[in-house]
């Protein structure tokens, strides 16, 4: 009778286990690996000395065995390069590889294992160029895979957790590192070893994880796709030039000349340049080519026409994005533009201007749309800033050209899912502040 009852314990506990991980039950994230420190491997644990992308993505995947607790784990091997190697060829290859596994409807999300270096890079083309709202996360590692604590396998069942998550669709390209979640506009390196090296400066991660729990404390809303995927690699070719004493003509020219389509000049302060590389990029401009202003700074935002008159020589500035996110905006635009410099930095503008929803200093509502706040959309959070799920989304009927910084606009809106109205204020701050545009005051109708 002993014997009995404990081998139907056994059967029950196992019964329950199989249930618990019945792989019907989880959702189906394909893991595309491209390289990098999370597939490195030095000679001792304690050596910075090592050499990215020697595992594969199934050796990576041994690392992780509590991954089959999760998710229904696929995987596919894309390349196995140091991040350094990513070109805008591979990046074009991946998002059309990635749309493709997308569109199995059994498929819930995919996470892209990818090296550190180049990982804003590749994040924001894809961001520009995926259509699926389903989840995309790239992960990485700091540390190489025989490091004594190497973070690639926690970072790489973060990741996971997210995509298979159905509190991640419509949240667009992510980067999930160490317990962090960034939009891909935005999350840039800030440090060359440590393990908290990802951030957002001016717009913070949009969730933290712990005990496999994910905290969505931004409504971040993907933007709309924006350019669409083509198997012709012919990008053209846009440059970042750094900004910084004694800087004269000679680069600028030398770019022109060497047959490059757009700039980006990463100038100092608030995108600023001396006059002699001002006069060279202004006649770049007069030639046809596209010129971005952006900053070395690191933060904050390059508005335009401050102490250069952008109108004036044809350029625009960056907004909020860094210049090598700005490069990978303006090589996308000049591609689907045929080279019009003119036409290209319209649609930069545009684009750039699309803000994602931020979260003022209440904590409590935020506002996104472009920078102007034309065709505005507005998302309001009832209760705490991390219950995303309490929010109602306001469309205005009205749009207006031009909101002067400084001062409030009112919207008349629709409320989404409901037959009734409701009048928001938005006050717009001035630029030099940073800030973004925050609701001041709803009343329903």
């Amino acid at each position: 009778m002993k014997k009995l009852l404990i081998l139907i314990a056994f059967i029950a506990v196992n019964h329950s286990l199989c249930w618990a991980n019945n792989p019907q039950q989880l959702p189906t994230v394909y893991v595309v690996a491209t390289g990098g420190t999370i597939a490195g491997s030095g000679t001792t644990g304690t050596t910075t000395a090592y050499k990215p992308g020697v595992l594969t993505v199934d050796d990576i995947l041994q690392s992780v065995p509590e991954l089959s607790e999760i998710a229904n784990v696929k995987t596919l091997q894309f390349s196995n390069i140091s991040s350094q190697d990513m070109t805008t060829e591979l990046m074009n290859k991946l998002a059309i590889k990635v749309e493709e596994l997308l569109e199995d409807e059994k498929v819930s999300g995919v996470v892209i294992t990818h090296g550190t270096d180049t990982k804003e890079e590749t994040a924001f083309f894809l961001s520009l160029t995926l259509s699926s709202s389903k989840p995309v996360v790239l992960v990485g590692s700091m540390r190489p895979s025989t490091a004594l604590s190497a973070d690639g396998p926690q970072n790489l069942f973060n990741a996971v957790l997210v995509a298979g998550s159905e509190e991640s669709k419509g949240r667009g390209v992510m980067v999930a590192m160490n317990n962090k979640v960034y939009a891909a506009r935005g999350v840039t390196k800030f440090h060359t070893t440590n393990v908290e090296s990802f951030t957002s400066h001016n717009f913070g991660a949009i969730a933290h994880i712990s005990d496999r729990n994910i905290d969505f404390i931004n409504r971040q809303k993907s933007s709309l796709t924006k350019f669409k995927l083509t198997k012709s690699n012919d990008f053209p070719k846009v440059a970042i030039l750094y900004g910084h004493s004694d800087t004269g003509a000679d680069l600028v020219d030398f770019v022109v000349n060497s047959g490059y389509k757009g700039i980006v000049y990463a100038g100092v302060g608030h995108g600023n340049a001396a006059q002699e590389t001002l006069n060279a990029l202004a006649e770049a401009s007069k030639k046809g080519v596209a010129v971005v202003r952006s900053s070395k700074v690191g933060s904050g935002s390059v508005t335009g026409n401050g102490e250069i008159d952008d109108s004036k020589f044809g350029f625009t500035s960056s907004g909020y994005l860094s210049p090598v996110q700005a490069r990978i905006l303006l090589m996308l635009a000049l591609k689907q533009n045929n080279n019009d410099s003119s036409k290209a930095i319209g649609q930069f503008k545009n684009i750039r201007d699309y803000t994602d929803c931020q979260l003022d200093n209440r904590g409590l509502v935020g506002a996104y749309g472009k920078s102007d706040l034309t065709d505005a959309e507005i998302v309001v959070f009832n209760n705490a800033m991390s219950d995303y799920k309490s929010t109602k989304h306001y469309t205005p009927k009205s749009v207006t050209t031009q909101v002067v910084a400084g001062t409030n606009y009112k919207f008349i809106c629709d409320i989404e899912g409901e037959n009734r109205q409701a009048e928001v204020v938005i006050f717009k701050p001035l630029p030099h502040t940073g800030d973004k545009p925050s609701v001041t005051s709803i009343r329903e109708l």
